[in-house]
């Protein structure tokens, strides 16, 4: 009988710190992990010839993500989970150290013109992060039809920390992607590079807050007049309030805030809401969010505006 998990979707956020992959998939085994998967050809087939492996698809593409979602289930294979992430930010994050044994990313936009290079994949930190993640010996592996872009990564790649291997080929369909076979069809030639994690990497271990702070206070307060910054930013964090509704009625106001901060782009809603006796700060409910540094700053800046001072912790938190 075909075991499919009810929702192959991992759904990470609320949470600080890496995720419990065996708890996630409900057995241990080997994890691997395909960044940027498409339409879940390869994804799907790797969980199917490998069923001693826990494989993990991360994409930033909700449309590829409901294409998954449906592949998943009518192939009815159980080992296979999928990220709605930025697969640099989810490598560094949602992993513990040296517990991935593959990473692949099979011919991902290799960005051709100069000015989009920020947005290339294998990038330096991109590499950090991929090390961070790999257990000793373990594998990043590229396949693109692109040998600027193979040119460009090798440059990149840190060294020591990885060793590296270039193979070509053509006439063949190695992993059965869509720009495969699109490219195979024009007679391209293809590239497969393999960094194998060998020499230790200085990483450093990403930082979460060690509990969200939130607001709690009493009156008198009215946040209809609130008069705060449009926009926060440190440098490395930019915060920016988009839009603030009042409901006088119900006495909820809320702010539609965005929150750029290393490579993860937060859209959420933050409120006030008068509770019992008091007012209260905190995410808005039903959004989903990641308590991070950025929507901590977030919070502190609106607290400030509202001349507020005394904090609590996240609800159900002992201190909230």
């Amino acid at each position: 009988m075909r075991r499919i998990p009810l929702n192959p979707l991992v759904d990470y956020w609320g949470r600080p710190g890496p995720l419990d992959w065996s708890a996630v998939f409900g057995r241990p085994a080997p994890l691997v992990v395909e960044v940027g998967f498409g339409r879940g050809e390869h994804l799907v087939r790797w969980a199917q010839t490998s069923p001693d492996r826990n494989v993990v698809g991360i994409e930033v593409a909700w449309a590829s993500i409901q294409r998954a979602l449906r592949r998943i289930h009518r192939a009815g294979v159980g080992n296979v989970r999928v990220l709605y992430a930025n697969a640099e930010w989810a490598l560094y994050y949602l992993w513990p150290r040296s517990s991935v044994e593959r990473i692949v990313s099979l011919f991902p936009d290799p960005w051709p013109k100069a000015r989009h290079v920020s947005h290339r994949l294998f990038s330096r930190r991109f590499f950090l992060r991929a090390h961070r993640a790999l257990q000793e010996g373990g594998v990043l592996l590229l396949a693109t039809d692109d040998p600027g872009f193979v040119e460009w990564s090798l440059s990149e790649c840190p060294r020591p920390g990885f060793q590296t291997h270039v193979e070509t080929y053509r006439g063949e369909l190695r992993f059965g992607t869509k720009y495969e076979m699109k490219w195979y069809q024009a007679g391209r030639t293809f590239f497969v590079v393999e960094f194998r994690k060998t020499d230790p990497l200085d990483v450093p271990e990403p930082e979460w807050p060690t509990a969200m702070r939130t607001y709690q206070f009493p009156g008198p307060l009215d946040p209809s007049r609130w008069a705060g910054p449009e926009k926060w930013s440190d440098g490395d964090v930019v915060v920016v309030f988009k839009e603030f509704v009042w409901d006088p009625v119900r006495r909820v106001g809320l702010w539609k805030t965005v929150i750029h901060e290393d490579t993860i782009v937060q859209s959420l809603w933050i409120e006030v809401r008068w509770v019992g006796d008091r007012w209260r700060l905190l995410p808005s409910d039903g959004c989903k969010f990641l308590p991070t540094y950025g929507l901590q700053k977030a919070l502190d800046v609106l607290a400030e505006s509202l001349g507020v001072r005394e904090s609590a912790g996240m609800p159900g938190d002992p201190t909230g």
